[in-house]
């Protein structure tokens, strides 16, 4: 599985990434590493620790998660987990700094997505997650059933990271598959991951 941000260089000096911590993420490790799962977590740098007892694979950019998805799925997993908070961009890197008294245009070409390309590396259990940002619950279920049918994954786990929903230790999630939306309510997160782990177990068996 993935999780955490990615982070992409602009200079020598100055990155491009996001404000996910890798909670939801890790959290979710730890909740199937202590269900007895085999767990290998490709991890963008986030602030949240990964659980003991999964084996952890340290990335950075966009890149080296995609490279390091593909080189692990030559080996056979049941689920593939994709929780990681993906840059959809990639900037031109500079190797000078750039100069802080010019006006800059930094140019990004469109990063690769990862989901898009597990089902042909990987016959199992796919899970995505979709995060919109201010949007209606209506408008939040129907973008990550498009999703969820682009990519030809089972499970789409979607939340909205808005403004309103911007507490770390509390979420409120959809998941969602080609027939049905179970629906979290505002929990936790801990709570969450243990309600996403069930649904996964369900697909398993």
């Amino acid at each position: 599985m993935t999780a955490g941000p990615t982070v992409e260089k602009i200079d020598p000096v100055r990155v491009m990434t996001n404000i996910s911590t890798g909670k939801t993420g890790t959290l979710l490790a730890s909740e199937l590493v202590s269900a007895g799962a085999k767990v290998t977590l490709v991890y963008g740098p986030g602030t949240a620790i990964p659980p003991k007892g999964a084996k952890v694979i340290h990335v950075r950019t966009v890149t080296e998660m995609f490279n390091a998805v593909k080189k692990e799925l030559r080996k056979k997993f049941d689920v593939v987990i994709l929780a990681a908070a993906v840059s959809d961009f990639i900037p031109k890197n500079s190797n000078a700094k750039m100069k802080s008294n010019k006006n800059t245009v930094i140019k990004l070409t469109r990063a690769p997505k990862i989901i898009d390309h597990i089902k042909k590396l990987h016959k199992g259990i796919l899970v995505g997650f979709k995060a919109e940002a201010n949007v209606s619950k209506k408008e939040l279920v129907f973008r990550a059933r498009k999703k969820l049918k682009e990519s030809d994954a089972d499970l789409m786990i979607a939340n909205d990271i808005g403004s309103g929903y911007n507490n770390s230790d509390y979420n409120e999630v959809f998941l969602v598959d080609s027939q049905n939306v179970v629906k979290t309510g505002r929990k936790t997160k801990a709570k969450i991951v243990k309600i996403i782990r069930k649904n996964i177990e369900k697909n398993l068996n």
